[in-house]
This record gives structure tokens, C-alpha cells and sequence, in this order.
């Protein structure tokens, strides 16, 4: 029950953010039959480039406070990017891009 919860609090909020910068790849995924390498590259690409900009100026203050900056909202800034939900169903609001893609940005965000 509380899973669908959330994936319906999700999709409220997908509704309202159609143009997320993700949800390009996940629409170029979707229409494919197999994911290819050029699209999992243009993803990293885009996934580096939010770290790079996002997370990294926060790094040395998250490893030496063993928390989260009260200044910035990571989550949150990680949602408005379009992050949220990688592998859950469409119909749930999620991008339904798979695990492949999850697996990219959890690499990405953990070389930051």
C-alpha cells in the first residue's frame, strides 16, 4: 500500500515536470527495442554533468560532516533533474529506463 503511495505521489509530481531533462532518455529508451551504447553514453554524459555542477561543490562538506548540507536540497535537486524513479513502471510516474540506467547514474553519482 505505501509503495503505491509513493509512486502515485511521483506521478503527481511527473505530471507537473513532463520536461524533465531525463525523460528525454527515457522516452528515446521506450521507443527502441533495445537500448543501445550511444544512448547509455549521452545518459552518463548528462548524469556527469549534473554531479559535476550539483553534487561536487557539496562533496568535501557531505565526507567531513558525514551528512547533507542544510544550505542545498540534493534530493530534491536530483528530482527536478529527473532522477526519481529510474526503473519504476510509467504508469507510476517513473521513466521505466531499467536497471542499466540506474546502475549509470548510481556509478556516476558514487565517482563524484
Amino acid at each position: 500500500m505505501r509503495t503505491k503511495w509513493l509512486y502515485h505521489l511521483r506521478s503527481l509530481y511527473h505530471q507537473q515536470n513532463n520536461n524533465l531533462p531525463c525523460r528525454a532518455f527515457a522516452a528515446q529508451a521506450a521507443s527502441s527495442s533495445s537500448t543501445n551504447d550511444d544512448e547509455a553514453g549521452s545518459f552518463r554524459e548528462q548524469v556527469q554533468d549534473f554531479a559535476q555542477r550539483v553534487i561536487a561543490p557539496h562533496a568535501a562538506q557531505i565526507d567531513a560532516s558525514n551528512s547533507f548540507p542544510t544550505t542545498v536540497n540534493l534530493w530534491r535537486e536530483m528530482g527536478d533533474f529527473g532522477l526519481h524513479g529510474l526503473t519504476a513502471p510509467g504508469e507510476y510516474g517513473g521513466l521505466a529506463m531499467g536497471y542499466r540506467f540506474h546502475c549509470i547514474a548510481m556509478e556516476v553519482w558514487m565517482l563524484r
